[in-house]
């Protein structure tokens, strides 16, 4: 709620970032959306920046859309909103909506697009979607998902996909045609981040009780909070090292 900021230091300081996102005026914008290419560009939900920040200009102006998550694929961006899904093809000049046989009465929280092009939708209420052709058609992804209200989205080195949910971790390694609940360990597995590094090693941020670590694929996990003494977690990531 406190507008951009980064660090080029490994956090020992924080540099603010004095940008306007409407409706919002003055320095301050709330930024719910955060996503950098492979070319360093950052996205915020409507705005990008090709200078690391110093200035932000109009990127995603749909009407009465709200970018929620960005997916970088080559040659496509695909931006989930709180109603639809859209892809461009030409960085953003135009974009073109992919979900119209899609359930619109929930908000796409992430979108992933496997590496045979294949996409699927998280949503808020309805589960996970996957479209096989472009977005053409959508169909239901949900065997064995325990609660239909999904937080996040992501996939391994493997292509073994793993959702989140308000009471839940799922795992699926045929491309969603069935899930099985992987939470084995995870306290109050109300799950609301999970990172993937490159060697497929997992963590997941929870509701109430902090960082759980997997290193088998998510078949069990061991928490990971020393020195935290907040344990809501919202967001993962990591640096080079």
């Amino acid at each position: 709620s406190g507008g951009l900021w980064w660090t080029a230091n490994n956090g020992a300081s924080w540099d603010f970032n004095s940008i306007h996102v409407a409706p919002h005026s003055g320095t301050w914008a709330s930024v719910v959306t955060l996503g950098i290419n492979s070319s360093s560009h950052i996205y915020i939900q409507s705005e990008r920046s090709f200078n690391g920040g110093n200035n932000f200009n109009p990127f995603f102006q749909i009407s009465n859309q709200f970018a929620y998550d960005y997916e970088f694929t080559p040659g496509s961006i695909y931006a989930a909103t709180n109603q639809e899904i859209y892809r461009s093809t030409n960085g953003g000049t135009v974009w073109n909506n992919i979900s119209e046989s899609l359930q619109k009465e929930n908000t796409v929280v992430n979108i992933k697009v496997n590496a045979s092009g294949d996409i699927f939708a998280a949503t808020s209420a309805s589960g996970i979607w996957i479209s096989t052709d472009n977005g053409t058609s959508w169909n239901a992804s949900n065997t064995g998902l325990g609660n239909m209200e999904m937080t996040t989205l992501e996939t391994d080195s493997n292509g073994k996909l793993y959702a989140g949910t308000k009471n839940g971790l799922y795992t699926s390694d045929n491309n969603g045609a069935s899930w099985t609940a992987s939470h084995n360990g995870i306290i109050f597995p109300r799950i609301q981040s999970i990172h993937i590094k490159a060697n497929d090693k997992i963590f997941a941020g929870t509701g109430k009780n902090g960082v759980f670590f997997s290193s088998d694929g998510g078949q069990s996990w061991h928490a990971r909070n020393n020195g935290m003494y907040l344990h809501n977690i919202t967001g993962l990531t990591f640096n080079n090292s």
